[in-house]
């Protein structure tokens, strides 16, 4: 949260995180944005997935009213919002969770259109496929935040022709387990540029992390 916290320091305004899901980032960076009364315009998460957003909402009523978030229940390739934002970005790969290009671009082309004068986007994406082997899985034990203690447990697969890979997650809390598969398309530096640049976007700034690169680009 503390690099989305910085990025949206320097761009004061409105915030929308698209792909919010239960509001991981949405509600501390409300909180850290707007607790003290002063931070100009709001919070607003977006997801289409209706059962995160529910517990979203439920976990943000218990917020001081100026911490807490709006959600909004839309497809992040496809919305339309009365509002403008200082910073639309996407955090923990999710811009990867679209089946292709075509759906990424669409989602970059919409943030981008929803920007304020001076506004920035910013994305976070990994390489999954770094190093790997294809068909070849690989196993992770990672803790996804002290603060909610859920742990995540699962295996990639790989297609590497096809820059994608086959994640089997289990999510595990306190009392309860939620297992699903969703697939995940792999993305490098040179693969993000391209797509901001196919969405009138402009890297301003990168920052990378082993197989993991945040971007802030602008119109």
């Amino acid at each position: 949260m503390g690099f989305w916290l910085e990025v949206a320091g320097q761009h004061p305004g409105p915030v929308l995180e698209l792909a919010c899901g239960t509001g991981r980032l949405t509600l501390p960076l409300a909180a850290a944005l707007t607790g003290d009364g002063t931070r100009p315009g709001t919070i607003v998460g977006l997801d289409r997935d209706p059962n995160m957003l529910h517990l979203a909402c439920r976990r943000a009523a218990a917020l001081a009213p100026p911490g807490r978030p709006r959600f909004v229940a839309a497809d992040m390739r496809h919305f339309a919002l009365a509002a403008r934002f200082a910073l639309v970005f996407v955090g923990y790969n999710s811009l990867q969770l679209l089946n292709g290009p075509d759906e990424m671009l669409a989602c970059l082309t919409e943030a981008r259109r929803h920007l304020a004068a001076g506004g920035v986007v910013g994305v976070e994406v990994t390489d999954f496929q770094q190093g790997a082997a294809d068909g070849g899985a690989a196993t992770t034990d990672v803790l996804l935040g002290a603060a909610d203690g859920i742990r995540l447990y699962g295996d990639l697969v790989h297609d590497l022709a096809g820059r994608s890979s086959r994640y089997r997650r289990r999510f595990v809390g306190d009392g309860w387990t939620v297992e699903d598969e969703v697939v995940v398309r792999s993305l490098d530096r040179g693969e993000l540029q391209r797509l901001l640049a196919q969405a009138g976007l402009t890297a301003t700034g990168w920052w990378r992390t082993g197989a993991t690169v945040r971007v802030v680009a602008a119109p």
